[in-house]
């Protein structure tokens, strides 16, 4: 998403094409902001996206969790001690999941996106991680020991764990472009400020 005014964008191009377009070729203000504008209008279109995919991947499948554990769980401090556990992984997963942690096979970039094979004894080793897992680990002992019927619940719950798994690769994903376009924009202004005028962009097709 555009991270400048369209003010300074044109203020920048202004500084460039002095030096390479000659005045008469060069955008008035008014065309200029009408193109920037063109290229950048799907920015809310892609706040939209991301609160679906927020809600979708965790909102809503953290809701499923909840209900599974009223429906299976007895009333008293174990049911509460639980609801508290899923709302602290509800949380790590929502604004706590990074991937900094490479000894973790959870949090190894070139892992989710493919560009490697998970060693055969690969597990979770964050903390955070595990305990995520263990969630979905003990919450299926649960239903199976249970004697309410199990297999549309099991069914939801399974789906629920595949649906972190895909949110987790989905961050890590976006993390991995986040890295490359802080690279860009570091060279790019480290070329501004060699040159005394910047003569690229980089637009995003995703």
């Amino acid at each position: 998403m555009r991270k400048m005014s369209h003010t300074h964008m044109y203020e920048n191009y202004v500084k460039s094409a002095t030096v390479e377009i000659p005045k008469d070729k060069q955008l008035k203000r008014s065309s200029f902001f009408n193109l920037v504008s063109a290229l950048t209008h799907c920015d809310a279109k892609l706040h939209k996206a991301v609160d679906y995919i927020t809600g979708f991947f965790i909102n809503d499948n953290f809701a499923v969790i909840s209900r599974l554990i009223d429906a299976y769980c007895d009333p008293g401090e174990e049911k509460r001690k639980l609801l508290r556990e899923v709302d602290a992984a509800h949380r790590y997963l929502k604004y706590g999941f990074h991937g900094d942690k490479d000894d973790c096979i959870a949090h190894r970039v070139s892992f989710a996106l493919g560009g490697e094979d998970a060693p055969v004894d690969a597990t979770a080793t964050y903390s955070n991680c595990r305990h995520l897992f263990y969630i979905f680990q003990f919450l299926n002992e649960y239903i199976i020991k249970s004697t309410a019927p199990q297999h549309s619940a099991l069914t939801a719950l399974d789906g629920c764990l595949k649906k972190v798994q895909l949110f987790m690769g989905h961050r890590l994903r976006v993390l991995n472009q986040q890295t490359a376009l802080r690279q860009m924009h570091t060279e790019m202004e480290r070329n501004c400020l060699r040159n005394g005028f910047s003569n690229e962009c980089v637009l995003l097709i995703d």
